[in-house]
């Protein structure tokens, strides 16, 4: 099965919660990658990118579409049925527990000379965002197994 977090961003909520997923957890010693990561990636739209594998060999996708998500599934779905793929899809809209705080972070890092500003509130972000897309995580892995089996 491949499960696809999707989001306004790719790199922001969808992708912590597919980090998750996959049992990473960057704490304080790589989180400054993981801004640059989001500095470099977050406008990244309709790009499909792979996290890794979970414990039962689910891959696991991210995908930023802004608000055109529903858009970006029923083009996927069209491919999938157009080519005959075969491969159970399951899609989790991280927008319903999303903060506006990635939007700021992204703005104030196009003016280079916010950059500090941009990564002190990046930090704030993953502290206070991280136990609340823990348990949104945890909660989809179960409506997984439930449709798994």
């Amino acid at each position: 099965m491949d499960i696809v977090y999707y989001g306004y961003f790719p790199t922001y909520e969808p992708y912590l919660c597919a980090l998750i997923h996959i049992g990473i957890d960057y704490g304080n010693d790589g989180i400054d990658s993981y801004f640059e990561l989001c500095r470099r990636y977050s406008n990244k739209f309709g790009n499909l990118i792979f996290v890794g594998m979970d414990e039962n060999l689910n891959s696991i996708y991210t995908i930023g579409c802004k608000t055109f998500g529903e858009v970006i599934i029923n083009a996927q779905n069209g491919f999938r049925d157009l080519y005959s793929i075969d491969s159970d899809l399951y899609y989790i809209n991280t927008n319903t527990i999303a903060m506006f705080l990635p939007h700021i972070i992204t703005k104030i890092n196009n003016h280079g000379f916010f950059s500090n500003t941009a990564k002190r509130l990046f930090y704030y972000w993953y502290h206070s965002a991280y136990p609340r897309l823990h348990s949104f995580v945890d909660k989809n892995r179960e409506l997984i197994r439930e449709v798994g089996k």
